[in-house]
């Protein structure tokens, strides 16, 4: 690796994670609202019960672990739009 390889690396602006994470459920909300589904169709898609996916369109939880990894491989644009920005 170059020194400039490494300089652009370690001048790469912080990510706050707390603001990340206020954010996240508003980003869920975002995203399962802009994509049409229901919550039952939601629900069906990501192998969750009803109440949880309504949960995650209404901003309430937000998915985590294997439905986020889901989402990033069976819609990386999306994906890569409503979460991969910074807060």
């Amino acid at each position: 690796m170059s020194s400039q390889t490494s300089a652009r690396r370690n001048s790469a602006a912080p990510i706050d994670l707390y603001a990340y994470q206020r954010a996240f459920p508003d980003r869920v909300r975002a995203y399962f609202q802009g994509s049409g589904l229901s919550h039952a169709q939601i629900a069906v898609a990501y192998g969750v019960d009803p109440t949880t996916a309504k949960n995650w369109l209404e901003g309430r939880t937000a998915p985590r672990g294997a439905q986020m990894a889901l989402i990033a491989i069976t819609d990386p644009h999306g994906f890569r739009d409503y979460f991969g920005r910074t807060a």
